[in-house]
């Protein structure tokens, strides 16, 4: 539902608990609306229940999801905003509006949204996994002579790379919609996945790293940033060779749309930091 958040909120915690009443408005929007479809179901068409059906129990599950993230990661997120709200006024010397706040809490709370997301698995078989590999590397030119490429550490043994979800595997309709501007892909369509080194591969199924839009219009020029989510891994090495660390894997946005063309300039970076 649209956000009502008002620009008078005093303080970051005004803000923060606004968004909490909001949330909690919606939960109790889709709860209503869910009881009133099911008292409507013998009257309804039975193809057009259960596309509302499905609306509703996936916006319901959405904003209990963003709810329980909230209520768990209030005060780290209130530190986020606090120090995004600091870095503008020293940038700025202004006070920041509603629409700075709105990004401040998307930029805290998407990752942990994407974190907490990315422990619950969704099972493909051995064979839609294996395709799905394959239509990544195709799309990104990332497969040649026994080698793939890792969008993070650069090439590597081929049966090292492996295909990862840039939308988490649990996550549909309303939450694709709001983390990456796209509701109608399929978890299984190319433009969803990024070829990763194995280990990385398995930090992002955990959540420990997640893989964000790093700029605000969905377009073809999208950038995706890499943001560590465990800081306790920062300094952990991502495979047995010598790459940067994990923690500094996550410092500069990536256009993922060039790899195809320019993996030359790209390789020139590594070893480098991620910067």
């Amino acid at each position: 539902m649209a956000s009502n958040i008002s620009v008078a909120s005093s303080s970051v915690s005004d803000f923060l608990a606004e968004k909490l009443s909001q949330l909690q408005e919606d939960q109790e929007f889709y709860k209503t609306y869910r009881r009133g479809l099911q008292d409507a179901k013998d009257e309804m068409d039975k193809e057009e229940y259960q596309g509302e059906l499905d609306f509703v129990v996936e916006a319901l599950a959405s904003t209990n999801h963003d709810l329980d993230v909230l209520q768990k990661s209030k005060r780290i997120i209130e530190e986020d905003i606090d120090e995004a709200i600091t870095a503008h006024k020293r940038d700025r010397k202004k006070e920041p509006d509603v629409d700075f706040y709105e990004r401040a809490y998307a930029n805290s709370i998407v990752p942990r949204v994407m974190a907490a997301s990315g422990n619950q698995k969704r099972v493909f078989s051995k064979h839609q996994q294996a395709k799905f590999r394959k239509d990544v590397l195709d799309r990104y030119g990332a497969a040649e002579d026994g080698s793939a490429w890792c969008h993070l550490t650069g090439w590597w043994d081929s049966a090292r790379v492996k295909a990862a979800h840039l939308v988490s595997k649990s996550l549909t309709g309303p939450e694709i919609s709001y983390l990456f501007g796209e509701d109608d892909a399929p978890l299984q369509d190319p433009r969803n996945g990024i070829s990763l080194l194995g280990q990385l591969e398995m930090a992002l199924d955990k959540g420990l790293i997640v893989i964000i839009p790093s700029t605000k219009n969905y377009q073809t020029d999208q950038k995706w940033k890499c943001v560590l989510v465990d800081k306790t891994i920062r300094n952990d090495m991502a495979a047995s060779m010598v790459i940067p660390p994990i923690g500094e894997l996550t410092r500069k946005d990536r256009p993922l749309w060039t790899i195809k063309y320019h993996v030359s300039q790209i390789c020139r970076m590594f070893p480098a930091p991620f910067l």
